[in-house]
This record gives structure tokens, C-alpha cells and sequence, in this order.
């Protein structure tokens, strides 16, 4: 449990503390499409930190979701929620998610971070460093907090 309470700790860490990432040099752009299909809530159902894969009973204790509303997200940990806006870019390869933080100590802090989205599954990674490659096949990668989550029904 103490180890999905740190990685989940440091992904909320990241999406308010680090500066955005240079993974794209242009400016996010968000198209319908995704940003019509990632609307609803999500249920965290798999997490690696760092390459190594977080136990399945530790990523169910962490209740870990997130909900998009518009431009808006708010994540929560358990009973800690942050918020956020966010922004899609699905014509980069591989498609980008910039979110930046509305409220809290790091309000106005933003973090860049690579998405996919198919159907009711949709996996969000973000590096834990600033400035670090993203892994291409949305997979643990050393380096990466990579989450997949289930659409709630």
C-alpha cells in the first residue's frame, strides 16, 4: 500500500509541480473527437511507476479516479481531489495531454503527458522528470508514472 500511496503522490505531484515538457514544440490543440470521448468518470485498474508494475491490491486501495467535464479534470486519491484543465492534442504521434493545475499550492503549474483513449480504456502517462522521452507503445517505461483506467459505468 505504501508504495501505490507514493507513486500516487508523486503523479499528483507531477501534474502540479514539474513545468511543462518539451514533448511538443507546438501548441496543444484539442479536437472533438477525443475530447468528446475521454467526457466521464475513470476508474484507475492498472499503474506502473518508474518500469515496475504497482500490485493490483495496492492500486485498488489507492481508489484512484479521474473526471473530465469539459476542459476540466478532477482527480482523487481516496478522499484527496485536486483539479485541474486540461487540453488534448490527437495529432501528435503519440497523442498529448497538457493539464494544469487550478487550485492548491501549484494553482497555475501545468504538466505534459501522453494519452490513449479506445472506447472505455484509456491509459495516461506522464514522465517523472520533465524533458524525458515517452515510452512508444504506452507501456511501463523507467522513468514514466503510466496509469490505465476504466471507464466508470
Amino acid at each position: 500500500m505504501r508504495r501505490i500511496v507514493i507513486a500516487t503522490a508523486a503523479l499528483v505531484l507531477a501534474l502540479t509541480l514539474y513545468p511543462p515538457s518539451p514533448l511538443s514544440a507546438s501548441a496543444s490543440v484539442t479536437t472533438k473527437r477525443d475530447q468528446d470521448a475521454i467526457q466521464g468518470s475513470w476508474a484507475l485498474v492498472d499503474q506502473s511507476f518508474d518500469g515496475r508494475a504497482m500490485p493490483a491490491e495496492e492500486v485498488r486501495a489507492s481508489r484512484m479516479t479521474f473526471t473530465f467535464s469539459g476542459d476540466r479534470a478532477a482527480g482523487a486519491i481516496g478522499e484527496h481531489e485536486s483539479a485541474a484543465t486540461f487540453r488534448l492534442d490527437e495529432t501528435r504521434s503519440p497523442r498529448e495531454i497538457r493539464m494544469t493545475a487550478t487550485d492548491g499550492d501549484q494553482k497555475g503549474r501545468t504538466v505534459w503527458g501522453i494519452y490513449r483513449l479506445s472506447g472505455d480504456d484509456l491509459v495516461l502517462a506522464f514522465p517523472d522528470h520533465p524533458g524525458q522521452a515517452p515510452p512508444a507503445d504506452m507501456k511501463a517505461a523507467p522513468g514514466w508514472t503510466v496509469m490505465r483506467f476504466n471507464r466508470s459505468k
